[in-house]
């Protein structure tokens, strides 16, 4: 099922020219070492440094711009949850030992390659797919009751935040992007600046990126493609 659903990556980046680069070259990480998301791959020997998304939606928190890819990934690795959020925010997760909660990590990550067979024990088919989709939480409290050898932990169970239960998809160095975009979507104002870039050096390229945006931001891109999801997950 999760060739149904889109992976997203929202960011910001310093300029237009930046952007357009992000989106045919691929989305790095944030080199700054001191940087949130380095100190919390450190504390869980997530090495080297990785680029990070999101199955199904994202959060505009997160950035302006934002890229849809296909949900059928092969590289990198998997888990149901944002694991940085395992060092300070997931309870009680956040205040193990860091060796324990390096183990709960190794023991909720699978190859991306696996997702299918993860993804059908959670969020699986019926009426916890379409809480998915709709980004409830789960109806269950935690990892532990989807797959086996992950110790007890209800990171689930009375969260607010949807990067407690959103599959998370972290690829070492660079995520792909390029022609595997689906969608994307940025600020109305940089937009032209963005596709101007890219017909300097490739007008064909350039219309790949207008055929493919959508307008309004993250906020809309999000709603529309919501849509489209639970659209493609009930046929």
């Amino acid at each position: 099922m999760p060739h149904a659903l889109y992976w997203f990556r929202a960011f910001s980046l310093p300029s237009p020219a930046h952007v357009e680069r992000g989106l045919r070259q691929g989305l790095g990480f944030n080199p700054d070492p001191t940087c949130p998301t380095a100190r919390m791959e450190s504390d869980l020997g997530i090495q080297p440094r990785h680029a990070y998304a999101y199955l199904g939606t994202t959060l505009a928190q997160f950035g302006e711009c934002v890229v849809a890819l296909p949900g059928a990934a092969d590289e990198g690795l998997v888990s149901p949850f944002d694991t940085g959020s395992l060092v300070d925010t997931f309870a009680p997760v956040c205040t193990w030992p860091q060796a324990r909660r390096r183990a709960f990590l190794a023991a909720c990550t699978w190859p991306a390659a696996a997702l299918p067979a993860q993804f059908a024990m959670y969020p699986g088919d019926g009426p916890g797919r379409i809480a998915y989709l709709l980004g409830n939480p789960p109806m269950v409290s935690g990892p532990h009751e989807c797959f086996e050898g992950v110790e007890v932990a209800s990171i689930w169970r009375g969260a607010l935040d949807c990067r407690a239960w959103l599959w998370e998809r972290r690829v070492p160095g660079v995520l792909p992007t390029g022609r595997g975009i689906v969608h994307w979507s940025c600020p109305s104002q940089k937009y032209e600046d963005i596709v101007n870039s890219a017909s300097r050096h490739d007008p064909e390229w350039a219309i790949f990126l207008e055929e493919r945006y959508v307008r309004g931001g993250v906020a809309m891109l999000l709603q529309k493609l919501r849509e489209d999801q639970v659209e493609r997950c009930q046929q």
